[in-house]
C-alpha cells in the first residue's frame, strides 16, 4: 500500500533533489522542493535522515518484486488518505501545515477556498494513486500475503 501511494511523490522527490544538487554544485541556487537539504542553517543529522528519500522508491519496487502486489491496495491507499487528510485538518495546528493541508493558505495566489483545496487534493491524489496501481498491476507475481483474501 505504501509503494502504491508514495512512488510517484518520492521519485519527483528525487528528481527535484539531484536537479537541485547538480545546480548547487555549480552554485545556483533553487528554490525547490529539496532546497531545505542544502540550508546550512539546518542540522546536518536531520539532512542527512531525510535522504532515506533517496533509497525509498528503490525499496519500494524490491517489495513489490519480492512480495508481489495486491490489486485493491489503490483502493486502501484512497481510503485511506480520505481519512487522514480530514482528521489532519481538524485536529493539528494550521501553522504547521501537517500532510500539507493548509497549503491554500501558502499558495495564496491560488485565491481559493480551503474546500475547494481541499477537493482538488482528493482528486489529484486520487488520480497520483490510480497511475500508481496502473504501473505495478503490472508486476506479475501474486501477494503471498495470507491475510487478504485472494479471488
Amino acid at each position: 500500500m505504501a509503494a502504491v501511494g508514495g512512488f510517484i511523490s518520492l521519485s519527483l522527490w528525487n528528481i527535484d533533489f539531484f536537479f537541485t544538487l547538480l545546480a548547487y554544485l555549480f552554485g545556483i541556487k533553487l528554490a525547490s522542493l529539496t532546497a531545505y537539504m542544502f540550508n546550512s542553517e539546518l542540522p546536518v543529522w536531520l539532512r542527512t535522515l531525510s535522504l532515506f528519500h533517496v533509497a525509498l522508491p528503490f525499496f519500494l519496487l524490491w517489495l513489490i518484486y519480492r512480495l508481489g502486489y495486491h490489486k485493491r491496495a489503490w483502493v486502501f491507499q484512497i481510503v485511506f488518505f480520505w481519512i487522514v487528510i480530514p482528521i489532519t485538518w481538524f485536529v493539528t495546528d494550521p501553522s504547521k501545515n501537517i500532510n500539507g493541508v493548509f497549503s491554500y493558505k501558502i499558495y495564496k495566489w491560488l485565491n481559493m477556498e480551503a474546500t475547494f483545496f481541499l477537493i482538488i487534493e482528493f482528486v489529484v491524489v486520487a488520480i497520483v494513486i490510480a497511475v500508481s496501481h496502473l504501473f505495478f498491476k503490472t508486476f506479475k507475481k501474486k501477494s503471498s500475503n495470507k491475510f487478504i483474501r485472494k479471488k
